[in-house]
């Protein structure tokens, strides 16, 4: 993927030129809906920011059509806390088409991942240093997003049974195992509880019912188990 190279001077207050052994990718959210690329890598350099108390930078940051590197991946940028030492930071913009930007997120995490000789398991969320609800529009399909940067690399999941208490009766699923976790299609276990499942193709979505209880998933839904 094509990266623009827009670094920092030396010296600029938010690139304090530190060097530092990467070890993990963190995955924020720029915050800012309206926000491009080339808005963000602005920022960094708008006087009102220079002269503040705060420091923030980041080493990549990317939208629906470009990416912009404003410090090398073995300098420090502020962008994690404990993380700053040892993580490269990547900014994802919220504007534009999120489909798109989604896509492009995980081709260039994975991009980075390869570069450096790192697996799935090194990647991280702002969240995960400092308790920030970061990447606020990732974070709640965290788990489909590292299932789509794992299928890039080539780690496949691997199927298996999992077993699920239900009612005191344990009940066998056939799902898989991804990082440790195990996952079952949602279908057979509503079914096996009762429920009718069935999919709407002029809404594009699941419907779920039972006696006076119904509700609508988007596809692709998965229930942890174990």
């Amino acid at each position: 993927m094509e990266v623009t190279g827009a670094f920092l001077r030396i010296g600029h207050k938010f690139r304090p030129g530190s060097a530092i052994v990467p070890t993990s990718i963190t995955v924020h959210n720029t915050g800012n809906p309206r926000s491009t690329a080339a808005n963000e890598r602005a920022w960094l350099d708008n006087p009102r920011n220079l002269s503040s108390g705060n420091f923030a930078s980041w080493h990549y940051v990317l939208d629906e059509t470009s990416i912009i590197q404003a410090i090398p991946d073995f300098e420090l940028a502020y962008h994690a806390e404990a993380g700053n030492t040892t993580s490269i930071g990547i900014e994802v913009c919220e504007s534009g088409n999120q489909h798109v930007v989604w896509r492009r997120a995980v081709l260039f995490v994975v991009s980075l991942l390869r570069r450096h000789g790192f697996d799935a398991e090194r990647v991280r969320t702002h969240r995960d240093w400092t308790g920030k609800d970061c990447p606020r529009l990732i974070l709640p399909e965290w788990t489909r997003f590292m299932r789509d940067l794992r299928l890039e690399l080539g780690e496949h999941p691997a199927f298996t049974n999992v077993r699920i208490e239900m009612s005191g009766e344990t009940r066998e699923f056939q799902g898989i195992m991804v990082a440790g976790r195990s996952f079952v299609p949602t279908r057979p276990l509503l079914e096996q509880l009762g429920y009718t499942v069935n999919w709407d193709e002029n809404t594009a979505s699941v419907k779920i019912a039972r006696d006076a209880v119904r509700t609508s998933l988007m596809p692709e839904l998965w229930a942890r188990g174990n």
